[in-house]
């Protein structure tokens, strides 16, 4: 089973996203973070539960569903290891 790790960057994002929404709602915010949290475990055990990047040998995209719009969480897998790489809100366009 893989390893799973979270880049800088996609740690930033997380801590964004929570940050944003605790402004209004810290319950919110805590929930939305679970089920980003949840969805990357599940690749532990499904590492290509996510669909390929167009242009990208390496990199795959999951959607998190939560609330109206849900999360994209953009992540490689490369010698057993699941790297999440980015988190963005999903009507957020691109990277």
């Amino acid at each position: 089973m893989p390893s799973l790790s979270w880049s800088d960057e996609a740690t930033r994002a997380l801590q964004q996203i929570y940050h944003f929404l605790a402004i209004r709602d810290e319950a919110l915010a805590k929930r939305a973070v679970r089920a980003i949290q949840a969805d990357a475990r599940k690749l532990k055990t499904f590492p290509y539960l996510g669909h390929p990047v167009a242009g990208s040998a390496e990199m795959r995209e999951l959607t998190v569903s939560f609330g109206r719009n849900g999360y994209v969480m953009q992540y490689s897998v490369e010698s057993g290891v699941v790297l999440i790489c980015g988190v963005r809100p999903q009507r957020v366009p691109g990277w």
